[in-house]
């Protein structure tokens, strides 16, 4: 089986689920299935052609069998992605905005896409787009009429950020911040500074590296960087600074910025909680490095295309859901605290599952977590065997045994139903875990009614993306 030399590929996929018509499949390696295994579903939804490991070719060849659809031989079917979409984001003179850090990486590139749109035609990758595998598939979006591109560069195996560089090539890189998640993959601490430093240290001598200069290592990446440096945050020696924060609980937060050779404003940003503050000064060094003016960054700022990462929902017994579902780890769960304290309702409730890939970290995360707690919330449910260190650290700090429940892994469908019972009108629950522990099931068991977004929700304003040869 052959295509014509002419033949144009509607989409390029890596999920035999997301197959359509005229598909190009690369079959990637995975830790729990390899892509080559579905290439009979790929080839039933209608996929030209798949990109195939050589040696897997030569071992089906020698069978005596034909693989049921045309295919491409790659010795690594990863590293052909990574360098179709190098090729490709080669051919478009882009400006390209890299993004990373522990925390605050989908809401700082989605505020960044937002302002940057009031100028420029902007692409931005989807948030689960972002990762070794994910973000080649970003690129491949990339068209003419593309004037810049933000891309979120998630962190996972050493040398991920290094690989996402080299295929990018960025000439602005942003570092939000540098915790303990992924600890246990990377194996310190110090290795992980090392490889969210590879970010800026494979910027451009004429590029510019948006540090958070508040986190002593994200500043101290500076002299990894041969590129502009910006720093942004709270303290008095950032170039772009914010003071006089105020929370106005789900309305968003009020400050004070101020940027050099300008007047100090006041600006009314819809964003969550005062962690939200570092976000909208990330996204404003952006801006200010391609140029734009202050009324364009204002605008971006308040405006109401401005996407949230946490949503508001109706609970059962007239109970609002704070749906921090996407992720977990110390210092945003932490960080989620901060804003169930600053809201005004009769109880306070955090529902937490464990925090993953900590690593060396594990109980000292999860029992900061736990003493925090105890003087934030005033009930605390946890999930996960990881959490239960969470639920004896609250209670070692002095909260009450009756108002702290621990549930095992096997017992969500308990948990849901105890909260439901539990909740009464007026209460602000907060429901956050990492990935892996499937949150959003909770959230979606304990809804009043089907999902409907309030006004702190964010509106969908995420590009589409366009593969070469047509649109996926």
């Amino acid at each position: 089986m052959a295509l014509p030399p002419d033949f144009l590929f509607r989409s390029i996929v890596i999920d035999s689920r997301q197959v359509t018509k005229d598909s190009l499949f690369f079959a990637l390696p995975g830790t729990i299935t390899d892509g080559h295994a579905f290439l009979g579903q790929a080839a039933e939804r209608g996929a030209a052609c798949a990109v195939v490991r050589a040696d897997w070719f030569a071992d089906v060849i020698a069978a005596g069998k034909v693989p049921p659809l045309p295919v491409i031989t790659a010795p690594e079917t990863l590293t052909a992605l990574q360098d179709l979409a190098a090729w490709w984001r080669s051919l478009f003179p882009v400006s390209l905005v890299g993004v990373t850090g522990s925390v605050g990486k989908t809401s700082t590139k989605e505020l960044i896409a937002t302002i940057l749109s009031r100028r420029f035609r902007v692409l931005r990758n989807p948030g689960n787009l972002n990762a070794i595998t994910g973000m080649p598939l970003a690129l491949l979006g990339l068209t003419p009429d593309v004037q810049v591109a933000v891309v979120e560069m998630g962190l996972y195996d050493p040398g991920d950020i290094a690989t996402m560089v080299r295929i990018a090539r960025p000439q602005i890189g942003v570092v939000t911040n540098v915790g303990v998640s992924h600890a246990e993959r990377l194996g310190s601490q110090e290795a992980l500074i090392a490889n969210k430093g590879d970010l800026v240290g494979g910027l451009p001598s004429d590029g510019y590296a948006i540090l958070n200069g508040d986190d002593v290592n994200v500043r101290g990446m500076r002299s990894r960087t041969t590129a502009r440096v910006i720093t942004y945050g709270l303290n008095d020696d950032n170039d772009i600074r914010a003071s006089d924060v105020e929370s106005e609980g789900l309305s968003g937060i009020v400050f004070r910025l101020m940027l050099p050779g300008e007047r100090a404003v006041r600006v009314r940003l819809p964003l969550l909680g005062r962690h939200s503050v570092h976000t909208a000064l990330a996204a404003t060094g952006v801006a200010r490095a391609l140029g734009l003016a202050l009324p364009d960054i204002l605008a971006g700022l308040e405006g109401e295309q401005t996407q949230l990462r946490l949503y508001t929902v109706p609970g059962p017994n007239g109970a609002m859901l704070i749906d921090d579902t996407y992720n977990s780890s110390p210092q945003s769960t932490l960080a989620a605290f901060n804003l169930l304290e600053e809201l005004d309702a009769p109880r306070r409730i955090a529902v937490l599952a464990d925090m993953l890939e900590l690593g060396v970290y594990e109980v000292e995360g999860h029992t900061h977590v736990g003493q925090r707690a105890a003087v934030v919330v005033d009930r605390l449910y946890t999930f996960g065997s990881r959490s239960a260190i969470t639920a004896e650290a609250a209670i070692m700090a002095g909260m009450p045994n009756e108002r702290v429940f621990a549930f095992l892994p096997d017992r969500k469908e308990a948990l849901a139903t105890q909260l439901r019972a539990d909740l009464r009108p007026g209460d602000v629950v907060l429901i956050k875990g990492s990935r892996g522990m499937h949150m959003e099931e909770l959230v979606d068991a304990l809804r009043a009614e089907p999902v409907t977004e309030t006004d702190v929700a964010s509106t969908d304003t995420a590009s589409t993306t366009t593969q070469p040869g047509g649109s996926s």
